[in-house]
Protein backbone atom coordinates (compact mmCIF):
# COMPACT_ATOMS: atom_id res chain seq x y z
CA UNK A 1 0.00 0.00 0.00
CA UNK A 2 1.42 3.28 -1.04
CA UNK A 3 0.46 6.24 1.33
CA UNK A 4 1.14 8.83 -1.71
CA UNK A 5 -1.79 7.41 -3.78
CA UNK A 6 -4.02 5.72 -0.82
CA UNK A 7 -5.51 7.56 2.00
CA UNK A 8 -4.94 5.52 5.16
CA UNK A 9 -7.62 3.55 6.33
CA UNK A 10 -6.82 2.43 10.08
CA UNK A 11 -9.83 0.45 10.22
CA UNK A 12 -8.80 -2.05 7.62
CA UNK A 13 -6.15 -2.94 9.97
CA UNK A 14 -5.69 -5.24 13.12
CA UNK A 15 -2.94 -3.83 15.35
CA UNK A 16 -0.37 -6.55 16.85
CA UNK A 17 0.12 -6.26 21.36
CA UNK A 18 3.11 -7.32 20.77
CA UNK A 19 4.50 -4.49 19.22
CA UNK A 20 4.66 -2.59 22.59
CA UNK A 21 7.86 -4.76 22.64
CA UNK A 22 9.26 -4.05 19.96
CA UNK A 23 9.20 -0.12 19.21
CA UNK A 24 10.13 1.90 22.05
CA UNK A 25 7.38 5.01 20.66
CA UNK A 26 4.79 2.57 20.61
CA UNK A 27 6.30 1.42 24.21
CA UNK A 28 6.28 4.77 25.69
CA UNK A 29 3.14 5.81 24.16
CA UNK A 30 1.77 2.69 25.71
CA UNK A 31 3.11 3.62 29.57
CA UNK A 32 1.90 7.63 29.00
CA UNK A 33 -1.78 5.80 28.12
CA UNK A 34 -1.18 3.09 31.24
CA UNK A 35 -0.61 6.61 33.98
CA UNK A 36 -3.86 7.78 32.49
CA UNK A 37 -5.85 4.99 33.91
CA UNK A 38 -3.67 4.56 36.74
CA UNK A 39 -2.39 1.10 35.93
CA UNK A 40 1.49 1.43 35.02
CA UNK A 41 2.32 -1.31 37.39
CA UNK A 42 1.26 -4.69 35.75
CA UNK A 43 3.10 -3.52 32.36
CA UNK A 44 6.55 -2.30 34.55
CA UNK A 45 6.49 -5.42 35.91
CA UNK A 46 6.15 -7.18 33.05
CA UNK A 47 9.22 -5.28 31.77
CA UNK A 48 11.06 -6.76 34.74
CA UNK A 49 10.38 -10.64 34.24
CA UNK A 50 11.80 -9.79 30.81
CA UNK A 51 15.03 -8.85 31.85
CA UNK A 52 15.59 -12.02 34.17
CA UNK A 53 16.04 -13.54 30.16
CA UNK A 54 18.82 -11.55 29.68
CA UNK A 55 20.70 -12.31 32.86
CA UNK A 56 23.10 -14.96 33.44
CA UNK A 57 24.73 -14.80 37.08
CA UNK A 58 23.07 -16.56 39.70
CA UNK A 59 23.78 -13.44 41.69
CA UNK A 60 22.39 -11.12 39.57
CA UNK A 61 19.53 -13.44 38.97
CA UNK A 62 18.88 -13.65 42.20
CA UNK A 63 19.05 -10.33 43.00
CA UNK A 64 16.57 -9.44 40.38
CA UNK A 65 13.80 -11.93 42.07
CA UNK A 66 14.22 -10.51 44.95
CA UNK A 67 13.65 -6.82 43.23
CA UNK A 68 10.31 -7.99 41.22
CA UNK A 69 8.92 -9.57 44.99
CA UNK A 70 9.62 -6.60 47.18
CA UNK A 71 8.25 -3.98 44.28
CA UNK A 72 5.65 -5.89 42.86
CA UNK A 73 4.32 -8.85 45.22
CA UNK A 74 4.72 -7.05 48.78
CA UNK A 75 1.58 -5.99 50.29
CA UNK A 76 1.05 -2.20 50.68
CA UNK A 77 3.99 -2.02 48.05
CA UNK A 78 3.45 1.24 45.96
CA UNK A 79 3.93 -0.70 42.88
CA UNK A 80 1.86 -3.62 44.49
CA UNK A 81 -0.17 -5.50 41.33
CA UNK A 82 -3.32 -6.68 41.61
CA UNK A 83 -3.17 -10.63 41.64
CA UNK A 84 -4.84 -13.41 43.23
CA UNK A 85 -3.29 -14.88 46.53
CA UNK A 86 -3.33 -18.20 45.33
CA UNK A 87 -1.07 -16.96 42.22
CA UNK A 88 0.94 -15.15 44.91
CA UNK A 89 1.59 -18.12 47.19
CA UNK A 90 2.77 -20.04 43.89
CA UNK A 91 4.96 -18.08 43.17
CA UNK A 92 6.86 -17.40 46.61
CA UNK A 93 6.62 -21.30 47.11
CA UNK A 94 8.57 -22.01 44.04
CA UNK A 95 10.92 -18.90 45.36
CA UNK A 96 11.56 -18.97 49.05
CA UNK A 97 14.32 -21.34 49.26
CA UNK A 98 15.97 -20.12 45.93
CA UNK A 99 16.09 -16.38 47.79
CA UNK A 100 17.97 -17.54 50.68
CA UNK A 101 20.87 -19.22 47.96
CA UNK A 102 23.72 -17.62 46.63
CA UNK A 103 23.67 -19.78 43.29
CA UNK A 104 20.80 -20.70 41.09
CA UNK A 105 19.93 -24.25 42.44
CA UNK A 106 16.23 -24.90 40.79
CA UNK A 107 15.77 -26.71 37.92
CA UNK A 108 13.41 -23.83 36.40
CA UNK A 109 15.08 -21.08 35.15
CA UNK A 110 14.05 -17.94 36.66
CA UNK A 111 11.95 -16.43 33.91
CA UNK A 112 9.69 -19.68 33.62
CA UNK A 113 8.78 -19.67 37.81
CA UNK A 114 7.89 -15.46 37.05
CA UNK A 115 6.34 -16.55 33.85
CA UNK A 116 2.39 -17.62 34.78
CA UNK A 117 2.72 -14.10 36.69
CA UNK A 118 3.66 -12.02 33.80
CA UNK A 119 0.85 -14.16 31.77
CA UNK A 120 -1.99 -13.17 34.16
CA UNK A 121 -0.67 -9.35 33.62
CA UNK A 122 -0.58 -9.42 30.17
CA UNK A 123 -3.47 -10.91 29.59
CA UNK A 124 -4.94 -8.49 31.71
CA UNK A 125 -3.43 -5.31 29.68
CA UNK A 126 -4.89 -6.97 26.51
CA UNK A 127 -8.44 -7.52 27.55
CA UNK A 128 -8.48 -4.17 29.69
CA UNK A 129 -6.47 -1.39 28.43
CA UNK A 130 -5.08 -2.21 24.70
CA UNK A 131 -8.00 -1.47 22.79
CA UNK A 132 -9.03 1.54 24.72
CA UNK A 133 -5.34 2.88 23.78
CA UNK A 134 -5.43 2.08 20.09
CA UNK A 135 -8.51 3.98 20.04
CA UNK A 136 -6.67 6.89 21.83
CA UNK A 137 -6.23 10.25 19.37
CA UNK A 138 -2.64 9.68 19.86
CA UNK A 139 -2.33 6.46 18.93
CA UNK A 140 -3.82 7.43 15.82
CA UNK A 141 -1.77 10.02 14.94
CA UNK A 142 1.87 8.07 15.28
CA UNK A 143 0.74 4.38 14.22
CA UNK A 144 0.16 5.05 10.09
CA UNK A 145 4.20 5.22 9.45
CA UNK A 146 3.80 1.37 10.52
CA UNK A 147 1.19 0.94 8.20
CA UNK A 148 3.28 -1.34 5.79
CA UNK A 149 4.97 -2.33 9.09
CA UNK A 150 3.66 -6.27 9.76
CA UNK A 151 4.83 -6.39 12.94
CA UNK A 152 2.71 -3.76 13.51
CA UNK A 153 -0.07 -3.31 11.71
CA UNK A 154 -1.64 -6.42 9.44
CA UNK A 155 -4.49 -5.73 6.83
CA UNK A 156 -7.87 -7.58 7.63
CA UNK A 157 -7.92 -10.43 5.22
CA UNK A 158 -11.00 -11.71 6.67
CA UNK A 159 -12.72 -8.37 5.33
CA UNK A 160 -12.65 -9.86 1.86
CA UNK A 161 -12.50 -13.65 3.11
CA UNK A 162 -12.90 -15.49 -0.42
CA UNK A 163 -15.02 -18.66 1.28
CA UNK A 164 -18.39 -19.79 -1.08
CA UNK A 165 -21.21 -22.22 0.46
CA UNK A 166 -18.85 -25.51 -0.88
CA UNK A 167 -16.26 -24.84 1.36
CA UNK A 168 -19.02 -26.07 4.01
CA UNK A 169 -19.28 -29.10 2.44
CA UNK A 170 -16.72 -30.76 4.46
CA UNK A 171 -17.03 -31.60 7.81
CA UNK A 172 -14.29 -30.10 9.64
CA UNK A 173 -12.59 -27.02 10.14
CA UNK A 174 -9.60 -26.15 8.14
CA UNK A 175 -6.37 -24.11 8.92
CA UNK A 176 -7.75 -21.41 6.45
CA UNK A 177 -10.99 -21.35 8.16
CA UNK A 178 -9.15 -21.45 11.87
CA UNK A 179 -6.53 -18.21 10.84
CA UNK A 180 -10.25 -16.56 9.39
CA UNK A 181 -11.80 -16.66 12.84
CA UNK A 182 -8.83 -15.80 14.73
CA UNK A 183 -8.48 -12.47 12.96
CA UNK A 184 -11.50 -11.92 13.71
CA UNK A 185 -11.36 -11.84 17.30
CA UNK A 186 -7.89 -9.54 17.06
CA UNK A 187 -8.20 -6.32 18.04
CA UNK A 188 -8.99 -4.30 14.89
CA UNK A 189 -10.87 -0.89 14.14
CA UNK A 190 -13.55 -2.94 12.06
CA UNK A 191 -15.16 -3.87 15.62
CA UNK A 192 -16.91 -1.07 17.63
CA UNK A 193 -17.28 -1.46 21.22
CA UNK A 194 -20.14 -1.35 22.58
CA UNK A 195 -19.97 -2.19 26.49
CA UNK A 196 -16.76 -2.16 28.60
CA UNK A 197 -16.69 -2.90 32.09
CA UNK A 198 -13.50 -4.95 33.98
CA UNK A 199 -13.22 -8.22 32.97
CA UNK A 200 -16.14 -8.06 30.04
CA UNK A 201 -15.94 -6.31 26.88
CA UNK A 202 -18.52 -6.68 23.70
CA UNK A 203 -17.83 -5.70 20.45
CA UNK A 204 -19.99 -5.49 17.31
CA UNK A 205 -19.01 -4.73 13.34
CA UNK A 206 -21.19 -3.73 10.30
CA UNK A 207 -18.96 -5.43 7.95
CA UNK A 208 -20.06 -8.10 6.00
CA UNK A 209 -17.35 -11.02 5.91
CA UNK A 210 -19.11 -13.75 3.86
CA UNK A 211 -19.67 -11.92 0.64
CA UNK A 212 -19.39 -14.85 -1.64
CA UNK A 213 -21.49 -16.96 0.38
CA UNK A 214 -25.27 -17.61 -0.76
CA UNK A 215 -26.57 -18.35 2.65
CA UNK A 216 -24.66 -16.51 4.67
CA UNK A 217 -23.80 -13.34 2.31
CA UNK A 218 -26.22 -10.54 4.82
CA UNK A 219 -24.49 -12.36 7.84
CA UNK A 220 -22.29 -10.35 10.36
CA UNK A 221 -21.18 -11.10 13.53
CA UNK A 222 -20.58 -9.90 17.07
CA UNK A 223 -17.61 -10.95 19.73
CA UNK A 224 -17.22 -10.89 23.46
CA UNK A 225 -13.87 -10.57 25.47
CA UNK A 226 -14.11 -11.53 29.75
CA UNK A 227 -12.16 -13.23 31.98
CA UNK A 228 -14.44 -15.65 34.60
CA UNK A 229 -13.64 -16.43 38.03
CA UNK A 230 -14.30 -20.11 36.99
CA UNK A 231 -11.57 -22.81 36.69
CA UNK A 232 -10.88 -24.04 33.33
CA UNK A 233 -12.28 -27.42 33.33
CA UNK A 234 -16.26 -26.17 35.10
CA UNK A 235 -16.02 -23.46 32.22
CA UNK A 236 -15.04 -26.19 29.24
CA UNK A 237 -18.43 -28.27 30.80
CA UNK A 238 -20.75 -24.88 30.00
CA UNK A 239 -19.55 -24.74 26.76
CA UNK A 240 -19.88 -28.62 25.83
CA UNK A 241 -23.25 -28.58 27.02
CA UNK A 242 -26.71 -27.55 26.44
CA UNK A 243 -26.39 -25.01 28.76
CA UNK A 244 -23.84 -23.13 26.18
CA UNK A 245 -26.16 -23.43 23.11
CA UNK A 246 -29.18 -22.23 24.94
CA UNK A 247 -27.11 -19.08 25.98
CA UNK A 248 -26.13 -18.42 22.72
CA UNK A 249 -28.84 -18.96 20.93
CA UNK A 250 -32.15 -19.22 22.68
CA UNK A 251 -33.92 -20.46 20.15
CA UNK A 252 -32.43 -23.98 20.11
CA UNK A 253 -34.84 -26.21 21.24
CA UNK A 254 -32.84 -29.56 20.42
CA UNK A 255 -29.22 -30.60 19.50
CA UNK A 256 -29.34 -35.00 18.38
CA UNK A 257 -25.66 -35.87 17.55
CA UNK A 258 -25.37 -37.82 14.69
CA UNK A 259 -21.81 -39.23 14.18
CA UNK A 260 -18.28 -38.47 16.18
CA UNK A 261 -15.79 -38.47 12.90
CA UNK A 262 -12.24 -39.16 13.84
CA UNK A 263 -9.84 -36.23 12.75
CA UNK A 264 -7.05 -39.07 11.47
CA UNK A 265 -9.72 -40.80 9.30
CA UNK A 266 -11.09 -37.15 7.79
CA UNK A 267 -7.08 -36.63 6.67
CA UNK A 268 -7.29 -39.89 4.65
CA UNK A 269 -10.50 -39.25 2.86
CA UNK A 270 -9.53 -35.69 2.59
CA UNK A 271 -5.72 -35.48 1.64
CA UNK A 272 -5.62 -32.42 -0.09
CA UNK A 273 -7.18 -30.18 2.51
CA UNK A 274 -5.64 -28.61 5.22
CA UNK A 275 -7.09 -29.60 8.38
CA UNK A 276 -6.86 -27.83 11.96
CA UNK A 277 -5.26 -29.07 14.81
CA UNK A 278 -8.57 -30.56 16.58
CA UNK A 279 -9.41 -33.37 18.62
CA UNK A 280 -12.53 -34.69 16.73
CA UNK A 281 -15.23 -33.57 14.51
CA UNK A 282 -18.66 -34.10 15.58
CA UNK A 283 -21.90 -33.42 13.24
CA UNK A 284 -25.03 -32.64 15.15
CA UNK A 285 -28.79 -31.92 13.95
CA UNK A 286 -29.74 -28.63 15.23
CA UNK A 287 -33.33 -27.76 15.71
CA UNK A 288 -34.41 -24.29 16.16
CA UNK A 289 -37.41 -22.08 16.56
CA UNK A 290 -36.03 -18.40 15.47
CA UNK A 291 -37.60 -15.23 16.42
CA UNK A 292 -40.28 -12.89 14.50
CA UNK A 293 -40.68 -12.05 12.33
CA UNK A 294 -39.96 -15.68 10.74
CA UNK A 295 -42.67 -18.23 11.84
CA UNK A 296 -41.19 -21.32 10.49
CA UNK A 297 -39.30 -23.29 13.03
CA UNK A 298 -35.82 -24.88 11.47
CA UNK A 299 -33.43 -27.82 11.70
CA UNK A 300 -29.73 -27.92 10.50
CA UNK A 301 -27.00 -29.75 10.37
CA UNK A 302 -23.80 -28.64 11.97
CA UNK A 303 -20.14 -29.57 12.66
CA UNK A 304 -18.87 -29.21 15.86
CA UNK A 305 -14.69 -29.46 15.96
CA UNK A 306 -12.71 -29.15 19.05
CA UNK A 307 -9.15 -28.44 19.57
CA UNK A 308 -6.51 -28.32 22.73
CA UNK A 309 -3.03 -26.33 22.03
CA UNK A 310 -0.78 -27.57 24.85
CA UNK A 311 1.86 -25.29 24.45
CA UNK A 312 -0.62 -22.12 24.71
CA UNK A 313 -2.82 -23.99 27.53
CA UNK A 314 -6.19 -22.98 24.72
CA UNK A 315 -9.14 -24.59 24.09
CA UNK A 316 -10.77 -24.29 21.09
CA UNK A 317 -14.69 -24.73 20.14
CA UNK A 318 -15.75 -24.28 16.78
CA UNK A 319 -19.54 -24.78 15.58
CA UNK A 320 -20.00 -24.13 11.55
CA UNK A 321 -22.62 -25.14 9.28
CA UNK A 322 -22.33 -28.74 7.59
CA UNK A 323 -24.07 -28.10 3.96
CA UNK A 324 -22.34 -31.77 2.44
CA UNK A 325 -24.89 -34.56 2.24
CA UNK A 326 -25.40 -36.43 5.90
CA UNK A 327 -24.65 -40.67 5.05
CA UNK A 328 -25.35 -40.35 1.37
CA UNK A 329 -28.60 -38.19 2.35
CA UNK A 330 -29.50 -36.00 -0.86
CA UNK A 331 -30.56 -32.58 1.20
CA UNK A 332 -32.23 -30.10 -0.39
CA UNK A 333 -30.52 -26.72 1.50
CA UNK A 334 -31.63 -24.28 -0.36
CA UNK A 335 -35.37 -25.33 1.27
CA UNK A 336 -33.92 -26.70 4.22
CA UNK A 337 -31.89 -23.25 4.85
CA UNK A 338 -35.05 -21.17 4.14
CA UNK A 339 -37.22 -19.08 6.04
CA UNK A 340 -41.06 -18.57 5.70
CA UNK A 341 -41.40 -14.75 6.77
CA UNK A 342 -43.90 -12.85 8.38
CA UNK A 343 -42.42 -9.55 7.60
CA UNK A 344 -41.24 -9.20 3.55
CA UNK A 345 -39.70 -6.19 4.29
CA UNK A 346 -35.74 -5.03 4.05
CA UNK A 347 -36.26 -6.91 8.05
CA UNK A 348 -35.62 -10.05 5.39
CA UNK A 349 -32.13 -9.50 4.68
CA UNK A 350 -30.90 -8.87 8.84
CA UNK A 351 -32.68 -12.37 9.37
CA UNK A 352 -30.85 -14.38 7.18
CA UNK A 353 -28.10 -13.43 9.08
CA UNK A 354 -29.41 -15.47 11.88
CA UNK A 355 -27.93 -18.42 9.99
CA UNK A 356 -24.28 -17.23 11.19
CA UNK A 357 -25.47 -18.06 14.99
CA UNK A 358 -24.24 -21.81 13.68
CA UNK A 359 -21.48 -20.58 12.73
CA UNK A 360 -19.40 -19.63 16.54
CA UNK A 361 -16.14 -20.04 17.96
CA UNK A 362 -14.77 -20.01 21.27
CA UNK A 363 -11.82 -19.58 22.95
CA UNK A 364 -10.64 -20.23 26.27
CA UNK A 365 -7.39 -20.01 27.84
CA UNK A 366 -6.08 -21.14 31.31
CA UNK A 367 -4.75 -18.43 33.90
CA UNK A 368 -5.09 -19.98 36.86
CA UNK A 369 -6.76 -22.58 38.34
CA UNK A 370 -9.61 -20.28 39.24
CA UNK A 371 -9.27 -17.91 36.28
CA UNK A 372 -10.20 -18.57 33.17
CA UNK A 373 -9.75 -16.23 29.52
CA UNK A 374 -12.88 -16.26 27.14
CA UNK A 375 -12.98 -15.08 23.57
CA UNK A 376 -16.68 -15.41 21.95
CA UNK A 377 -17.16 -14.83 18.13
CA UNK A 378 -20.51 -15.39 17.33
CA UNK A 379 -23.49 -14.18 14.81
CA UNK A 380 -24.98 -10.20 15.35
CA UNK A 381 -28.65 -12.18 16.39
CA UNK A 382 -26.66 -12.39 19.37
CA UNK A 383 -26.33 -8.62 20.39
CA UNK A 384 -30.15 -8.91 21.22
CA UNK A 385 -29.46 -11.57 24.36
CA UNK A 386 -26.45 -9.45 25.14
CA UNK A 387 -28.27 -6.34 25.21
CA UNK A 388 -30.78 -8.06 27.81
CA UNK A 389 -28.37 -8.77 29.72
CA UNK A 390 -26.23 -5.28 29.95
CA UNK A 391 -29.09 -3.21 30.45
CA UNK A 392 -30.81 -5.48 32.77
CA UNK A 393 -27.66 -5.81 35.06
CA UNK A 394 -27.97 -9.30 34.86
CA UNK A 395 -24.88 -10.91 32.87
CA UNK A 396 -23.14 -11.53 36.52
CA UNK A 397 -25.94 -13.27 37.72
CA UNK A 398 -26.27 -15.32 34.61
CA UNK A 399 -22.72 -16.38 34.35
CA UNK A 400 -22.17 -17.54 37.58
CA UNK A 401 -25.58 -19.79 37.78
CA UNK A 402 -24.44 -21.10 34.46
CA UNK A 403 -21.14 -21.86 35.48
CA UNK A 404 -22.04 -23.19 38.67
CA UNK A 405 -24.98 -25.54 37.09
CA UNK A 406 -22.19 -26.76 34.46
CA UNK A 407 -20.74 -28.95 37.44
CA UNK A 408 -23.85 -31.32 36.89
CA UNK A 409 -23.17 -31.71 33.17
Amino acid sequence: MKRSSVKFDISVYTIEFKSIFLYKDIQQQFVEFLETEYNQEPFFAVLEINELNELTESESIIKKCKEIVKKYLTIGSDFEVNISQETKDNLMSSLKKQLEEKEWILEETAYEIFYPLKRILLLELCADNWPRFVRSKNFIKMIEKYSENTKVMKVITALKYPFKDEHYEKPFVTTSEMSFLNELLAESFAWEPIYRKKHFSVYQTQMRFLPESKYFSHAKSLKLHATLPFSFEKVIRFFLSMDYFKFSDPSVTNIDIRENLKIVDLGKKYPEDSIANQVYSIIGEVCVQPPFPVHTSRKSIDCFCISFDNETQTFTFVRRPYLGDYKGQDIDWTKKLGFDFIDKSNVKKNVEGYILAVMNMVKLEIINSEITRMSLLTSLIFQLFINYLLFSGRSKRLFTIRFCDSNRC
